[in-house]
């Protein structure tokens, strides 16, 4: 098996089966089913966020929106069956 972190490592597995609901589904813009979020990846202005349903982003990953001074809307929409890999950067301000 080439070395990445898709399937998930049993801890990363762990932690999100047990805490990664209760801090995501709420929180995010959309979080579609099956969706996985590393409980080692970095996340701001998760209510600007849209993950698809069966996409998945990976440790060490960062996912941040800025809010525009301007006023223009700033977001991250991840479509269906993405994966992020480990260590990338996505941000969006305006």
């Amino acid at each position: 098996m080439a070395n990445h972190d898709f399937p998930v490592p049993r801890i990363e597995g762990l932690l999100h089966r047990l805490y990664g609901p209760l801090r995501f589904r709420r929180r995010f813009r959309q979080y579609g089913a099956g969706a996985f979020v590393s409980p080692f990846a970095t996340v701001t202005g998760m209510e600007a966020i849209a993950i698809g349903p069966g996409s998945s982003v990976g440790r060490r990953s960062l996912l941040t929106v800025t809010p525009d001074p301007a006023g223009a809307d700033s977001r991250i929409d991840i479509g269906r069956h993405t994966y992020i890999g480990r260590g990338c950067t996505l941000s969006a301000c305006g």
